[in-house]
């Protein structure tokens, strides 16, 4: 049996996202501002993680994690960009690409693709199912890059909710 997912049609809302497509900037950004050793004492972006052993500054840990986490948002959205076929970039689902595909025909044969009832509707749902369920390994690797990046990126907000559910809890159990 085949491994079916993910589909590519299943990681095309983050792929095609504008916000997902800028973040293969984030390499760029990093090299100049965040891992600049003049820049970083200038935006107080810097803590001191073992102490302020030999007056070194430490990037703080959760813009590190933002920082990794888009990385590998960035590293996704490059593989999803070249491997995915344009096909499933441009449609949504099977019947939008036939509907567009076979627009060609008249009218009443346009309707009938929509219900996947003719041979040239079933051939072009057929085309996009296969091309959907193409590359196995890069949407494998887009995906994992997704998910590693989503949860490099929740990191600091789960570590902050902690926090404050903690201080909440003292302050009731007071």
């Amino acid at each position: 049996m085949a491994i079916r997912w993910p589909l590519w049609s299943n990681l095309r809302a983050i792929g095609n996202h504008p916000a997902t497509k800028s973040t293969v900037f984030i390499p760029l950004i990093g090299y100049m501002v965040i891992f600049n050793s003049k820049v970083l004492p200038a935006l107080q972006l810097s803590e001191y993680i073992f102490g302020n052993q030999n007056n070194q500054t430490y990037v703080s840990w959760r813009l590190l994690a933002i920082y990794f986490g888009l990385y590998f948002l960035a590293f996704g959205s490059i593989i999803y960009q070249l491997r995915c076929p344009a096909e499933i970039k441009r449609f949504a689902t099977a019947i939008d690409y036939a509907t567009v595909a076979g627009s060609t025909l008249g009218g009443v044969d346009r309707m009938i693709i929509k219900q996947g009832v003719t041979s040239e509707g079933a051939v072009l749902v057929s085309r996009f199912r296969t091309l959907d369920e193409g590359r196995l390994w890069s949407r494998i690797s887009t995906l994992v890059s997704y998910c590693v990046g989503f949860a490099f990126m929740a990191a600091p907000s789960v570590n902050v909710f902690y926090r404050v559910v903690a201080v909440a809890i003292q302050q009731v159990s007071r």
